[in-house]
């Protein structure tokens, strides 16, 4: 006669009966969240403490607290921003493939520009603020243009002397810019372009004219994009770049020659950093 045992008990032998094993898998079963949760964690997901070391150190070079050439050391970062090693590592390792750090002799270093990789940016960045005129010609909404026309302002009222506030309300111009293309690839390269401009060690502004003949430029392409011209807009892109970087080049030629003044003409200086 077969031994019969209560519903979800165990048996003798130490095994469960078919109802007691349907119990135990649906308690260790995982509760899963919604899939709208699950969405909306995908799509905002939250920073991890590397990333976080990675925005703040990133800052820190484009404000210039690193310059061109500095050492940067992993356990004095830890140190500085009061974390571990490892999320400095993965940072530095991630600024290391995007270029903004170089291994050198002595380890990692901010990366220095060389004269043919300025031309590059330039070149590159000519092209893709004219698309970016081009496309906000296109689709800037009113919002976009009140925008613009609030950092004319702005630029308009800056103290021409004043290098660093113009190199600052430039840099928020361009960024106007890329957001009334409402293109988002276009919008992030372009952003992140812009940093690369910031660790230079000094800003076009600061030679003399230039203020002036950047804001008769930046207006010309906002005129552009509220006619709903594209190629109009795109055209006064280019020249605004192409102008930025004659200025550039007249910049570095100075550095130059008073770098060879003080150190001889046997030093290179480093003029494009």
């Amino acid at each position: 006669m077969s031994q019969r045992h209560p519903r979800g008990t165990l048996f003798a032998s130490g095994h469960t009966t078919p109802a007691g094993l349907a119990t135990l898998i649906t308690a260790r079963k995982p509760v899963s969240k919604p899939v709208k949760a699950r969405a909306a964690e995908a799509a905002n997901p939250i920073p991890s403490r590397a990333d976080d070391v990675y925005a703040r150190l990133l800052q820190a070079i484009n404000d210039g607290r690193f310059r061109p050439g500095d050492r940067v050391l992993e356990t004095e970062i830890a140190d500085w921003l009061m974390v571990s090693r490892t999320p400095v590592r993965e940072a530095l390792r991630r600024l290391e493939s995007e270029d903004v750090l170089a291994r050198a002799t002595q380890g990692l270093t901010v990366a220095e520009m060389g004269e043919d990789e300025l031309f590059e940016l330039y070149d590159l960045r000519e092209a893709l603020e004219a698309t970016a005129a081009e496309f906000a010609a296109h689709h800037a909404t009113a919002g976009d243009l009140r925008e613009l026309q609030r950092v004319l302002e702005l630029e308009a009222h800056v103290p021409q002397h004043d290098n660093l506030s113009m190199a600052a309300v430039n840099r928020t111009f361009h960024i106007a810019l890329a957001a009334a293309s409402h293109n988002r690839y276009l919008s992030k390269t372009l952003n992140a372009m812009q940093d690369a401009f910031l660790r230079l060690p000094s800003t076009t502004f600061s030679m003399g004219g230039r203020p002036g003949k950047a804001l008769e430029e930046h207006s010309k392409i906002v005129e552009a994009i509220a006619a709903r011209d594209p190629a109009a807009a795109a055209r006064h892109a280019r020249a605004h770049i192409r102008a930025s970087r004659r200025t550039r080049i007249r910049l570095n030629e100075q550095v130059r020659k008073l770098a060879s003044e003080r150190d001889g003409p046997g030093k290179p200086p480093k003029v494009w950093r």
